[in-house]
């Protein structure tokens, strides 16, 4: 499957909407928090960089990240935003030897957990921030169908999941299966923080790596059974590309007919003004029982800023998203029965000259 881009209007119809101005994790022998610097990012750049700052005194203090660091190594291209440590830090990491690997996903692991024990006792906190910052500078908003193997777990559909380390994928099934030597897990993961450090940086280590700051919602889990191999397959999508998906899934069946997917573009492309804001309730009614509620409202945001985090600086906090709901409800819950009904959504929406301006940013599509 290749890259996913996501229509725009109903993002510009969500801004519109609410104004311009976490649910639990579960472990996968990994953790439910992840230390995020998208609050802070201008300031602790400059804590890394500066001479005598957080990169220099984490290379003094640990032979082995310094045995892996190059300061003057570099990437196959340079990015918008990048200084050198980011080119280092990325051409380290993906030339670093497996024992590096395992070292430093066994500290981010044990030493993780929380803030406190993260800030005092992992050691590497300089390379994991210029990981990310240069993932998410790098990142184009698009999402991508990746595969990654991993030990046998208990899940289930609907579990909320985050990998807390930079997890190596591939993208092609067979590549993966390969790996898996025919007992364990496979995981098809709808990914939108892809990053290709093999095509980018020319690893021989990995082929991709997901931030370990993204979380997934489980869709499927399956298992492959016979006398050559015992394979659970776990099926997973970013939480925004699991909601748009199942708006494009109209029988809720857990697939996309080519019909469904035809019938839906041409609504986005060149539907009514009511055929589009239909579709859009349709969005953000998650469970489609025919209204938006406040914990809907909440989970497609939040979806949507952790898509767009790069975008946004800084990065809004779980009250800000809340806040945001709260002024869409003010706005279209007419009769303030604590939900959205599809009429109050087309009433709304159609007497907003800014939502109805979005609504024709297809008008000129081939």
């Amino acid at each position: 499957m290749g890259s996913v881009r996501f229509p725009a209007y109903f993002f510009v119809l969500l801004y519109s909407t609410v104004g311009r101005v976490s649910n639990a994790v579960i472990h996968l022998d990994m953790f439910p928090e992840i230390v995020d610097y998208s609050f802070c990012r201008d300031k602790m750049l400059q804590i890394v960089t500066k001479p005598g700052g957080l990169l220099q005194q984490e290379l003094n203090n640990s032979p082995n990240f310094k045995l892996m660091w190059q300061d003057n190594a570099t990437c196959e291209a340079w990015f918008p935003g990048a200084k050198q440590e980011h080119m280092a830090a990325l051409k380290s990491y993906a030339d670093a030897s497996s024992t590096f690997h395992e070292l430093f996903n066994m500290k981010l692991n044990s030493k993780g957990k929380n803030t406190t024990m993260y800030q005092n006792e992992f050691p590497f906190k300089s390379l994991y921030f210029l990981l990310i910052d240069a993932m998410q500078l790098l990142n184009k908003d698009t999402c991508k169908t990746i595969y990654s193997v991993g030990e046998n777990e208990e899940l289930k559909s609907g579990d909320l999941v985050r990998f807390g380390t930079f997890l190596p994928a591939k993208l092609k099934y067979s590549d993966a299966l390969e790996d898996i030597d025919n007992i364990g897990t496979i995981f098809n993961i709808t990914s939108c923080s892809v990053f290709n450090i093999d095509e980018k940086c020319k690893s021989e280590e990995f082929d991709l790596l997901i931030s370990p700051m993204e979380s997934f919602e489980v869709k499927e889990i399956r298992s492959i059974i016979n006398p050559y191999e015992k394979i659970t397959q776990v099926t997973m999508a970013a939480k925004y590309a699991y909601f748009l998906f199942n708006a494009f899934d109209k029988d809720q069946n857990g697939s996309l007919s080519f019909e469904e997917l035809v019938c839906d573009l041409s609504v986005l492309l060149r539907g009514t003004t009511e055929e589009k804001l239909n579709w859009a309730f349709n969005l953000y009614d998650i469970n489609k029982d025919g209204h938006i509620t406040k914990e809907e409202m909440f989970d497609m945001l939040k979806s949507i800023y952790d898509l767009m985090g790069k975008s946004i600086h800084p990065r809004l906090k779980e009250e800000v998203v809340r806040q945001h709901v709260r002024k869409f409800f003010q706005k279209m819950d007419i009769n303030q029965d604590g939900v959205v009904s599809i009429d109050e959504f087309i009433d709304c929406c159609q007497k907003d000259e800014n939502i109805m301006q979005s609504l024709k940013i297809f008008d000129n599509a081939v």
